[in-house]
């Protein structure tokens, strides 16, 4: 992994999942604490540093389409998590079960294009 970063604002690992692809989102948490939820996102830490920084001070754009796609991948997650009562998710890559296998595959093809 390049770096993992945690949030709770669904917000902000939404511009991760925008910016660095399904493959980024490795975990979601729910607390049991009313919504709050952990996000576990694998993100460059440099990169990380400064998108947190323009997210905090609004500076940083996106295209709103492509953010809003992101944005409604993460609630569909949260809301199969809600309405099978799971406390975790994790991707595909996380998971130790044969099953996901082939997704673990092609997601380390997919990182090793990125490098």
């Amino acid at each position: 992994m390049a770096g993992v970063s945690t949030t709770q604002d669904i917000f902000y690992a939404s511009v991760i999942h925008y910016l660095y692809g399904e493959a980024s989102l490795l975990k979601i948490e729910n607390t049991g604490y009313g919504r709050l939820v952990i996000f576990t996102m694998d993100v460059p830490e440099e990169d990380n540093n400064i998108l947190r920084a323009q997210f905090a001070d609004d500076t940083l754009t996106l295209q709103a389409w492509s953010f809003a796609k992101s944005y409604r991948a993460i609630t569909a997650i949260l809301k199969q998590m809600r309405a099978r009562e799971l406390s975790v998710w994790e991707a595909p890559e996380q998971r130790d079960d044969a099953f996901y296998e082939r997704g673990r595959k092609a997601l380390r093809e997919k990182q090793e294009k990125r490098r």
